[in-house]
């Protein structure tokens, strides 16, 4: 069984200071937005699915968790 600890320890999320604004780069198309977390961070989207960094990726480019455990998914531009 996964602990909610192990996944925030390999999926931590995709948060941006309060206040500031998120803009894709180059050739991403969907639509960037954020929510407040319950702890109080703001979490970035996109089309509306919450984004995570893994932990596993070193690099820029990086896709070690594409479709770890059949549940994640790498979200591409």
């Amino acid at each position: 069984m996964v602990t909610r600890g192990c996944l925030r320890a390999s999926w931590p999320p995709f948060t941006v200071e309060s206040g500031e604004q998120v803009a894709a780069g180059a050739g991403v198309s969907g639509t960037l937005a954020t929510f407040a977390r319950p702890e109080g961070t703001t979490q970035v989207t996109y089309n509306g699915q919450p984004l995570y960094y893994f932990t596993g990726d070193a690099a820029a480019g990086d896709t070690n968790g594409q479709g770890l455990a059949g549940v994640w998914s790498v979200a591409a531009p």
